[in-house]
């Protein structure tokens, strides 16, 4: 799909491929003809580089955290900061071209959707409005304090890598036993698979890590 701001634009829904992207994409995209998936509106990372870009906020950010970056970054100062930068990214608006395309491309979902980040559970609203709302809550996500002091730690900068987001219908719940064999086995390891009544898959993702049992000595 294509629109004034190219690329970065939703994708039209679809049960096809996926965006070359690691984790739940790309099983998402090996997975197809093997089992029927959900319908989907991919949100591109760019979609997200974009709104950072035209509202000039990477550097006004960055000097919002001048004083705290660094790999060992004070937490009361973080957690002092951090609402700033949730204020600054949330005062910004997205391009009413954006908005249209966004409208039309979830319009074919249903009336409820999942709004969400790849491999995560996410967000349940209303189709229109409340799930545009829903998406921008998901970019708010990355500055709350322990988003922030997490990258820091990291990198020792607060810039973050923008990732995509899917959009699909809302009411799944974990796939069928016979289905999550049949993912398993194409997949080439274990999955936890939700999937709509119908059977449609609408996520995969790596089982949940669990500690290892205590051991007596």
């Amino acid at each position: 799909m294509t629109g004034p701001l190219g690329s970065d634009v939703p994708w039209a829904p679809s049960d096809g491929p996926p965006p070359a992207w690691p984790g739940e994409p790309a099983d998402l995209a090996d997975l197809v003809g093997v089992v029927p998936l959900a319908e989907r509106v991919w949100i591109p990372a760019a979609a997200e580089e974009t709104f950072y870009r035209l509202n000039h906020l990477p550097p006004r950010l960055t000097a919002l955290f001048a004083e705290v970056a660094s790999t060992d970054p004070d937490e009361d100062d973080v957690d002092e900061i951090a609402p700033r930068a949730r204020a600054l990214v949330a005062s910004h608006v997205l391009l009413d071209d954006w908005v249209d395309a966004f409208y039309e491309a979830t319009r074919p979902l249903g009336e409820r959707l999942e709004v969400r980040r790849p491999g995560a559970a996410g967000h349940r609203a209303s189709r229109g409005r409340p799930a545009l709302l829903a998406l921008r809550t998901i970019w708010g996500e990355a500055w709350s304090d322990d988003a922030v002091t997490r990258r820091l730690r990291a990198t020792g900068t607060v810039a973050l890598e923008a990732r995509p987001i899917i959009v699909h219908a809302a009411g799944d719940g974990p796939a069928e036993p016979a289905l999550a064999r049949r993912i398993a086995e194409a997949l080439g390891g274990p999955r936890e698979v939700r999937a709509l009544p119908d059977g449609r898959v609408t996520r995969v993702a790596l089982p949940a890590t669990r500690p290892s049992p205590a051991t007596s000595a």
